[in-house]
């Protein structure tokens, strides 16, 4: 929008100067004569001596190469071509239900093909969430309570995408949206925010245990604290 704005004003500009050109063209002394008209122009001007007409046309046509070239330099870029994926996330934490108790040797090949996987194939790894979920349910010594049935829970977690409602106002809660079409009952736009634990809370979700119980051990962030009111929302680099 700039440039074209930018054109715009260029070509008023060249315009406005036009009756310039056109009078100082005219050597000392020269009559200006009504009506006339110029061999280069197809009408005349009544009082211009038929120079204006054919000067404005000029200086139309040289705007209109001139926008023309500033259009062609202005065109956005083609994409760059993309090489092939080899990481993603939406929901974090999810991968450590990936070969959670294999080798190293088997466990790092399952995560690359995890992170390479497209949307037409998520559904393939619910299986092994669905065996870790089970394992993980077990950590705080009561089977069962998981925050969904670990079926159900795999299948979503397979899903890989976060959710959001845009008619909710406010985000108090990481996979909000799932929560609500469960107990179906509001708990905000669900997504995620930047002040959002989601580790320690994925944690939660997968073992069932209470708040704090289970955690990556990591309780802040030693930079700074993000403030979600105010942009750029993180806190400054270091």
């Amino acid at each position: 929008m700039k440039n074209a704005r930018t054109i715009v004003v260029l070509s008023m500009l060249s315009l406005g100067a036009a009756p310039l050109a056109a009078c100082s063209s005219e050597s000392p002394g020269s009559p200006d004569v009504g009506g006339s008209t110029h061999p280069d122009a197809g009408s005349a001007v009544p009082g211009d001596g038929g120079k204006l007409s054919s000067d404005a046309n000029d200086v139309a046509s040289a705007d209109a190469a001139v926008v023309a070239g500033l259009d062609a330099s202005a065109q956005i870029p083609a994409p760059p071509v993309l090489g092939a994926q080899f990481d993603r996330v939406g929901r974090p934490g999810v991968e450590k239900l990936l070969g959670t108790f294999d080798t190293v040797a088997v466990r790092n090949p399952r995560l690359d093909s995890y992170n390479a996987a497209t949307p037409a194939t998520w559904s393939t790894f619910a299986p092994e969430l669905k065996k870790n979920l089970a394992i993980f349910d077990g950590i705080d010594s009561t089977c069962g309570n998981l925050w969904w049935p670990v079926a159900d829970f795999s299948t979503m977690l397979a899903d890989d995408r976060l959710y959001v409602d845009t008619s909710q106002a406010t985000c108090p809660q990481y996979m909000g949206v799932e929560i609500a079409a469960s107990d179906h009952s509001p708990h905000g736009c669900g997504g995620l925010t930047p002040d959002t634990d989601m580790v320690d809370i994925s944690y939660m979700a997968f073992t069932g245990a209470a708040q704090g119980a289970v955690t990556d051990g990591v309780s802040s962030d030693v930079d700074g604290i993000v403030n979600i009111n105010m942009f750029p929302f993180l806190a400054p680099p270091n």
